[in-house]
């Protein structure tokens, strides 16, 4: 396992206030990004609650890739994509994004795929309704 931390405090593309990252990111912006451990040679997951303007999930990819990572896929609970987000994704180096359709995506699919949480939403509320517990659905 390795992990990949973020020292810069930069808002998210939505709090800029506009679509998100508007450039790409310089060799330094990528070496501000600290790798805790050895990629060589691995696929690799960067995993994140939620993809934006997708500009710190392609940084990470291209960290992972210096390190001399195999593949890079990226996996994200909610997928926004905001502006240019598709497109910076599709030039980089990720493999595959992976999300759930917690908000729907537009019509650009390429790297991107969406994962449904109907099933899990609807054992929810069957449970809820008949008073049982919720918590086992986390050990499924």
């Amino acid at each position: 396992m390795a992990l990949i931390v973020d020292h810069e405090s930069k808002p998210r593309g939505w709090a800029k206030g506009k679509g998100g990252c508007d450039r790409d990111w310089s060799a330094a912006e990528v070496s501000s990004m600290e790798l805790v451990g050895d990629v060589k040679g691995r696929d690799c997951i960067v995993f994140d609650d939620m993809i934006d303007s997708a500009g710190r999930v392609t940084k990470a990819a291209k960290k992972l890739k210096l390190a001399g990572a195999r593949r890079v896929f990226a996996f994200a609970t909610h997928g926004l994509f905001l502006g240019d987000a598709y497109e910076r994704i599709e030039n980089s180096e990720l493999i595959e994004v992976v999300c759930v359709n917690t908000v729907p995506l537009s019509e650009y699919r390429g790297k991107v795929h969406q994962l449904s949480v109907a099933a899990l939403l609807a054992e929810t509320i069957r449970r809820i309704n008949k008073k049982q517990s919720v918590t086992s659905l986390s050990d499924n």
